[in-house]
């Protein structure tokens, strides 16, 4: 009499179901623990990844010079408040990182103190380089930085050179400035210019003018304002030529 072969996988008994579900339970917690593995595995390949880029970037020219710093990571710029970050005058990394973590923070109605208003260039850039989502290079909500910027009307930049001066020693091998030209001949005057030099006190006698001029003895800073201030100075004052180098810089640059 033929007997009738019975499948392992089709249980006739429900004590034998049972055994075969616990049989199978082993299995499953197998590969819940694999696929947990592998997860943790590719979230620490990302994170390690994510870390190698943004120590890239912080070793990036374009991001020191935005910190005013040397090869060795370290700003010529000396106030606080330039850095988001309290060890980002020594730390290229810990400056980088900081502008990232606000990033998200909302613009607030007084926007003007925000880091994305107060730091354009860095968001901007740190944009471009995809860790951070596209943005204009003024967010909108910065509305006193684009007035005083003006990059909607902005069309080149020159370089100022200006005549040596032998009433001011400051200035007897001459100087150089910044234009930014909006192309409005008529109000050339009121394109911004942006100087670099001593800051100098009020009311400096003139022998520790001289000595801490050659020495080495001022902080020095960047000031901006309208052109007509300067060439009421030196043109118009103390007769100096002044020389206008528009530079050839393509769009994204002036920006």
């Amino acid at each position: 009499m033929a007997r009738r072969a019975r499948s392992d996988f089709m249980p006739t008994t429900p004590g034998h179901r049972d055994r075969a579900l616990c049989r199978l339970l082993p299995m499953h917690r197998l590969l819940f623990v694999l696929l947990a593995g592998c997860v943790a595995c590719l979230s620490a390949r990302a994170q390690s990844t994510a870390s190698a880029d943004l120590e890239r970037l912080a070793r990036d020219p374009v991001w020191l010079r935005l910190l005013h710093a040397g090869p060795d990571g370290r700003s010529e710029v000396n106030s606080p408040d330039f850095f988001l970050a309290p060890s980002g005058a020594s730390d290229p990394l810990a400056a980088l990182r900081a502008p990232l973590a606000q990033a998200g923070t909302p613009l607030p109605a007084d926007a003007h103190q925000h880091p994305r208003c107060r730091f354009p260039a860095r968001y901007w850039w740190l944009a471009r380089q995809g860790v951070l989502p596209a943005a204009e290079p003024i967010p909108p909500g910065c509305t006193r930085l684009a007035r005083w910027a003006q990059l909607d009307r902005l069309q080149s930049v020159s370089l100022l050179l200006v005549s040596g001066y032998c009433g001011n020693p400051a200035s007897s091998c001459g100087h150089a400035l910044l234009k930014f030209n909006t192309g409005d001949a008529d109000a050339r005057l009121f394109d911004l210019s942006f100087n670099f030099g001593a800051l100098v006190p009020e009311g400096e006698p003139m022998l520790r003018y001289v000595w801490r001029g050659l020495t080495g003895g001022y902080e020095s800073g960047f000031t901006d304002r309208y052109f007509y201030t300067h060439d009421l100075v030196y043109a118009r004052t103390e007769f100096r030529d002044v020389w206008d180098y528009e530079l050839a810089l393509t769009p994204e640059q002036r920006t």
